[in-house]
């Protein structure tokens, strides 16, 4: 029993220094961001087109609100007036608000 403890902690010590110097994928990944300095409702009617296409998934759904926070991870827009960004919150809400107005049959999911 106690020489299969000592071989447990052998090997975890050995796991230990392996992983104190791995390289994970995401950590290899290195994330570009696009900065959109301009208004929320430019920046919507800029990829409108891309919203209502029928051309693209998202895990194989066409969940546009999946989609739209996919744009959110490449995309940040940030006011040239205040300087904030945009959380995504915000421009989901005004989104939902543009397909409201304009395509008040097409309903944003």
């Amino acid at each position: 029993m106690e020489a299969d403890l000592h071989e447990i902690n052998k090997c975890a010590r050995a796991i230990n220094r392996l992983l104190e110097h791995a390289v994970f994928e995401e950590d290899m990944v290195e994330e570009e961001k696009i900065f959109f300095y301009g208004e929320t409702n430019e920046f919507i009617e800029l990829i409108i087109p891309l919203i209502r296409s029928t051309k693209w998934r998202v895990n194989g759904n066409r969940m546009q609100k999946k989609f739209l926070r996919s744009i959110d991870e490449v995309f940040k827009i940030k006011n040239e007036k205040t300087k904030d960004l945009l959380k995504f919150d915000s421009l989901y809400a005004a989104l939902k608000e543009y397909f409201d107005r304009h395509f008040p049959d097409d309903v944003f999911s």
